[in-house]
């Protein structure tokens, strides 16, 4: 797992699986809907830690398919979502800082992300 400011970010597992990929590009959801759902909840996460999308994961994402992308773990959704929990954690948009994970693939962030 990785700490980052004493919180977990993202489990180590889904890293190492696309460190295979070695670069990921991150784009913004097109559903304005889902943007706001997954800004609201990496907010969440980056504040109460993993803990929190730990006991969402255990819900049957059936009832609420808004967070389907939780179970989605390369999908669109689920890449932007690490990435913006990622950012939120480590307080930064920099596009110096691409990787979640030493020696893990490389995050590209849309434009539209790097802009405050």
């Amino acid at each position: 797992m990785l700490h980052i400011k004493g919180r977990l970010a993202v489990n180590k597992g889904d890293a190492e699986k696309e460190n295979e990929t070695r670069q990921i590009k991150v784009k913004v959801p097109a559903d304005a809907s889902v943007k706001n759902i997954i800004d609201k909840l990496a907010v969440y996460v980056s504040e109460d830690g993993h803990l929190f999308e730990e006991e969402l994961l255990r819900k049957d994402i059936k009832e609420i398919p808004a967070l389907a992308f939780l179970k989605q773990k390369y999908s669109d959704e689920a890449h932007y979502y690490r990435w913006k929990v990622f950012s939120l954690l480590a307080d930064s948009n920099k596009p110096a800082e691409k990787q979640i994970f030493q020696g893990g693939a490389e995050w590209i962030p849309a434009e539209e992300l790097l802009k405050k």
